[in-house]
C-alpha cells in the first residue's frame, strides 16, 4: 500500500455522513478548501471503492469515502473499541506526496488520472455498537492520529492500516447493520 504518513497537521472540523448508499463519507471542511487541488488514493476494482482525498500542495487529509463494500468484507463486531495499544497523537494526518509527484513532476496542472493512485487493497468494514472501522490487513497499529471522533491508524512503518469513526449514533449503527444484512 502506497499511502504513508509524512507528518501531523493541526486538528480541524469535519463533516460526516453515514447511509446505506455511501456507508462512510468524511469531509475535513477546514483542512482543505474547495479551491485546493486534490490527489486521490483509492482502493478499487469492480466490487469495491474506498477513496482518500489529500490536498495536493500540503499532503493534509481532505476526506475519506467508502462507496462500495463487498458483503463479505462487512463485519458486525460488538466488541469494537477505541483503546488500541498504540501511541495517540492529536491532529490530522499529512501524507507523503512522492507517489503523486513522481507521476506529475513539477507541473502545476495535470490530467486528473495522474492525480489518482488506484490499488486493489482489501479492507474490512467493521460495525461496532458506537463506532465503525475500516481495517486494512492484519498489521499491528503503532500510531493513532486522533481528530475528535475521527482516527487514522498507522503501522510502525508509517503506512495507514485503518480509519475509525467513534460517536456513531444508534440510528446510524442500525442503518449500517441493516445495509450489511446483519440487523
Amino acid at each position: 500500500m502506497g499511502l504513508r504518513l509524512s507528518g501531523i497537521g493541526p486538528r480541524c472540523a469535519f463533516a460526516r455522513r453515514l447511509d446505506a448508499y455511501v456507508p462512510l463519507d468524511i469531509d475535513l471542511t477546514q483542512c482543505v478548501s474547495p479551491e485546493d487541488e486534490l490527489f486521490y488514493w483509492r482502493s478499487t476494482d469492480s466490487k469495491h471503492l474506498l477513496e482518500i482525498k489529500i490536498a495536493a500542495k500540503t499532503g493534509i487529509l481532505g476526506g475519506v469515502s467508502v462507496v462500495l463494500v463487498p458483503q463479505e468484507w462487512i463485519r458486525v463486531d460488538n466488541l469494537l473499541r477505541r483503546d488500541l495499544d498504540a501511541e495517540v497523537r492529536e491532529g490530522v494526518p499529512i501524507f507523503d506526496l512522492s507517489p503523486w509527484r513522481s507521476r506529475i513532476g513539477d507541473r502545476e496542472s495535470w490530467d486528473s488520472a495522474l492525480g489518482r493512485i488506484d490499488e486493489s487493497v482489501p479492507f474490512l468494514f467493521l460495525i461496532g455498537t458506537d463506532r465503525i472501522t475500516v481495517q486494512f490487513g492484519e498489521a499491528q497499529p503503532a500510531l493513532v492520529i486522533r481528530n475528535g471522533d475521527l482516527e487514522f491508524i498507522f503501522t510502525q512503518q508509517g503506512e495507514v492500516c485503518g480509519v475509525a469513526l467513534a460517536g456513531v449514533l444508534p440510528a446510524e449503527i442500525h442503518l449500517l447493520r441493516k445495509y450489511s444484512g446483519a440487523g
